[in-house]
Parts: C-alpha cells; structure tokens; sequence
C-alpha cells in the first residue's frame, strides 16, 4: 500500500495487516483507519479501493502546544539550575551541614527544586521535539552566573561571560538550523529505532569513551591523592568527569525521556480509543525496557551532578556538565530519533544546513573552553589549584605549604553510626595554593541517604 501526500504522489511505503488487506481486495470497501500521521490518501494498487485515515499523535494542541512545551522547559531550567545552587549553598551553610548534608533545609530546599525540575523537563517533552527543548538547557548558564554573582556575590570574569555568551550563541545556532522533522511514533516506530545500525555505532563509539574518560579520571584523581598530581590536572580532572558521566547518563536520559514521553503519549491516544487494534504500551516489553533504562540513566545522572557540588566549583563545573549534557544529548536524540535523515533537504538553510548545525556545536565547545579556569604556573599546578576535587586535597593551616594525604585516610567507614560523613577542611577550587581563607566543605557522600532517613525516620 503506497501513501500519497496531497498531490497524489507517492512518497513511502507501509505494511497492512492481512485482514485489513483483505478488506481492500473487495470491489467498493472504503476503509478508515487510524494511524498515528497526517491524513492522506491511501490506494491499494490493484482494487483501486481508497483508504482514509487521520492523526492520533496527540498534538492537537499544535503551535500553541509547542510554546507552551519551550515555556516548560525554560522554567524547568531555571529551578533545575536554581537547585543545584542551593545544594552547593546548603553544604558549606552551618558546621552541622558539613557533617550531615541532609540537616541543611538549603540543601533539602534545592535537591526539592532540582527534582521538580527535572519532573518539568520530562512533561515538556509531550508538548515540543527534543531538537529545540535540548538547546534551551542553554538558559542555565545564564541562571549559573546570575546567582553566583548576586547571591553568592562572586566575581565573574570578562572571560567567563565571553564564554558564556558564545556558548549560548552556539546553542541557538543550533536551535535555528537544526533538525526540524516532524515525527510520529508507534511502538513497531520506536523499537525499530533500535535497529538503526548508525544507533549502535554511536552507542557502542559513546560508551568506549565514557569507560575511557573514567580511567583517565581514575589516574589523575589516584596521581593527586598520592601527591605527585600529574601535569594539567587542573583541566584533565573536571573535563574527563563530566565527558564520562554526560555521555553515559545524561545524554542517554534524554533519549529515553522522549521515548517514554511518547510512550506515554499513545497511552493517552489508546485510552480515546484512537489506537483500536495497536497494543496497549504499558502491556509491552518495550515500555519497561525504556522505563528501565531511563530509571538507570536517570539515577546515575543526578547521583553524578550531586557529586560533583562536592568535588568542584558550582560556577565551574555546573556549565560544565550543562555543556556536555545539551552537545550529547542532541546529538544522541538526532541519532535515536533519526532526525538528522533530512537534515539538509528540510533544514532552514538547505544543504548549509549541516555545516551551520556543526559550526553551533564547535561554538558550544569553544564557549566552553573559556569558561574553564585559565591555565596556571607549573609552580600552581604542583599545589592545590583551581579545579582540584575539594575532598581530595587538604590545606593544613599549621604547615608552610599544603600536605596532602590519600582520601582513604580522611573517610571513615560507612558503616559506623549516624552521622557518616568526615569532614575536614579543603580549599576552594578556584583559589591558588597560597589564597588566604580556605573554606571548610562537607562530604556529599551520604547525601541522599542521609536526606531520605531524616525526611522518613526523623
């Protein structure tokens, strides 16, 4: 059975059940039926029997639904970002916070408004592609800067806004000539995707280097601990922390986020009867699958993000991971979703479309690079310098210079009692070796642990 666009000209190909072919071998049958794209003409080719169908994808709502999706988004953004601010705000706010996080009604405050944020971004995807919900991450950088610098009254360098502002500008570049194919889904749609041989590559090519950046990561970390810290550990370190866990948990929750969206999207058309003779999606394998791939991914993103407030500078490290989340995740959702496939007959500008997608990529990454703390002195990189995990390397007041010693030493076991969590005093990232006022931070480690016994147990 061929589909005809409007002028009668056949551009695809979809398979018809037996019994519904059945039906058009008999002289006059009409036949309606519901299949989730436009409405078209269908003909069957050798009864000449015409078959009409219309769209159950669920976007009646059209444009007004699509701002109303970047709207979510935005403001999901924005308490996402907020969140993480008050996180890293609540670990330094009392002595009791440095001791046992979840104490801090700060730190409680913005694991709350990250999570709700987190739930905004999900819903948005039911209104708006990934393609243009994904760059407009872009506003947390924004959101970053203005909050370090009015509540937290840091100073932001002229090399930071640069970066940011590059950043952004690249992010709308890719937002504008970007992929811009409209979609529908079915299940047979979406588990199809996983047989993409293009997908597997990226996959199998994403994962190598996630596994590669953790032992790059691993060594460097182990090379600082041991205090003999390796040269350029002031980049090597955050760059290849949020390189591993950007690849393998944030850019794979967003493909798994619109997946489950749209899954949950033809639960809604299936519960209008809109999808008579399509499966149920929560009565299928696949939806689980997804369900447990995005709980997985989900997990290790928000475990990671947590964990880094208390390794590095929230100013840093935040627009950081922010980065290599939105270059990643659209990367992974175009590739998944196939929606690089027309990228250059439907983009807005033709074929400069790829080039002009690329250039915004490049911008990103470039943006990125000035936001990074500028390059120190051999002398800085062999002490405690910006970028160093803050748990790792410890300030002795009482001594010259800044003795190091393995983290093993400084941690108590976790099963000893409540509290769990030793503290001892570490110097701020993005002060140098010799900076006056090292600040006292508190371990992330019992975070949500300690945050849901006190919520739960008292």
């Amino acid at each position: 059975v061929h589909l005809h666009d409007g002028a009668g000209v056949a551009n695809r190909k979809t398979a018809v059940p037996p019994r519904v072919m059945r039906r058009l071998q008999e002289p006059g049958t009409r036949v309606l039926l519901d299949l989730p794209c436009e409405a078209s003409e269908v003909g069957s080719g050798d009864s000449g029997s015409n078959v009409t169908y219309h769209s159950v994808d669920g976007s009646e709502l059209g444009a007004t639904g699509i701002v109303i999706g970047i709207i979510m988004g935005l403001c999901s953004s924005v308490l996402i970002n907020t969140g993480q601010n008050l996180q890293a705000n609540g670990l330094t706010a009392t002595p009791e916070a440095k001791d046992n996080p979840c104490q801090s009604k700060t730190w409680r405050l913005g694991l709350l408004v990250f999570i709700f944020g987190s739930f905004g971004n999900f819903a948005a995807f039911t209104f708006a592609p990934a393609s243009v919900l994904v760059p407009l991450e872009a506003v947390q950088f924004v959101t970053n800067v203005v909050f370090n610098k009015c509540v937290n009254k840091k100073v932001i360098s002229s090399r930071m806004v640069a970066g940011v502002i590059l950043a952004v500008s690249g992010v709308g570049t890719v937002v504008i000539f970007g992929p811009r194919s409209e979609q529908c889904f079915t299940i047979d749609i979406m588990i199809g995707y996983w047989r993409s041989a293009l997908w597997w590559c990226y996959l199998i090519g994403t994962l190598g280097l996630s596994l590669a950046m953790f032992f790059v990561h691993k060594a460097y970390s182990r090379a600082l601990e041991a205090g003999t810290p390796k040269r350029g550990s002031v980049h090597v370190l955050p760059i290849s922390f949020a390189l591993c866990w950007a690849l393998v948990g944030g850019a794979q929750m967003i493909v798994h986020s619109k997946a489950i969206a749209e899954l949950m999207e033809l639960i809604a058309s299936h519960a209008s009867e809109k999808m008579a003779g399509q499966p149920f999606p929560l009565a299928t394998w696949y939806f689980w699958l997804e369900m447990s791939l995005l709980s997985i991914c989900g997990l290790i993103w928000l475990y990671k993000m947590n964990e880094s407030l208390g390794l590095y500078d929230p100013l840093f490290i935040i627009p950081l991971l922010q980065s290599s989340y939105i270059v990643f995740g659209t990367v992974a959702g175009g590739i998944f979703f196939q929606e690089f496939a027309n990228l250059s007959e439907k983009g807005l500008a033709g074929k400069l479309s790829w080039p002009l997608f690329i250039l915004g990529m490049v911008m990103i990454v470039f943006g990125l690079y000035l936001i990074a703390p500028p390059g120190l002195s051999a002398d800085e990189e062999g002490n405690v310098s910006q970028g160093v995990p803050r748990e790792r390397v410890v300030s002795d007041p009482s001594s010259p210079g800044n003795s190091k010693r393995r983290k093993s030493d400084r941690m108590i076991s976790l099963s000893e009692s409540y509290p769990n969590c030793k503290v001892e005093p570490t110097q701020v990232p993005w002060q140098s070796a010799s900076s006056k006022g090292a600040v006292e931070v508190g371990s992330w480690r019992c975070g949500c642990c300690c945050w849901l016994r006190a919520t739960f147990l008292g």
